[in-house]
C-alpha cells in the first residue's frame, strides 16, 4: 500500500516537473541579454504601461504590473530574445 501511494505521488508531481524545466528552456539564448530599459521600453510599446517590479532571472525577465487597461500583469520574458513566454495576470 505505502509503494502504491509514493507511486501515485510521483506520477502526479511529474507535470510540474516538466513544466519547471520547459520554463528554463524558454530563456535560453546566445549572446548579450536584453537591458532592463530595452525590455522596459519594449514592454511599453506593447501597452504594457505602469511596469512596477522588472527583474532578472535565469535568463529572462519578469516583470510585474499594470497595462493600458488597469489589468495587472504579470509577464516572462526571454532576455535574449524579448519574447513574452507566458502572460498570467
Amino acid at each position: 500500500m505505502r509503494k502504491m501511494m509514493l507511486s501515485i505521488a510521483l506520477l502526479s508531481a511529474l507535470p510540474f516537473a516538466s513544466s519547471l524545466a520547459l520554463a528554463e528552456e524558454s530563456c535560453s539564448g546566445n549572446g548579450t541579454p536584453m537591458t532592463k530599459a530595452a525590455i522596459q521600453s519594449q514592454l511599453k510599446a506593447q501597452g504594457y504601461t505602469k511596469i512596477k517590479e522588472l527583474k532578472s532571472h535565469g535568463g529572462c525577465y519578469e516583470a510585474k504590473g499594470f497595462d493600458r487597461y488597469g489589468k495587472r500583469f504579470e509577464l516572462e520574458i526571454n532576455s535574449y530574445t524579448g519574447k513574452i513566454n507566458n502572460n498570467e495576470g
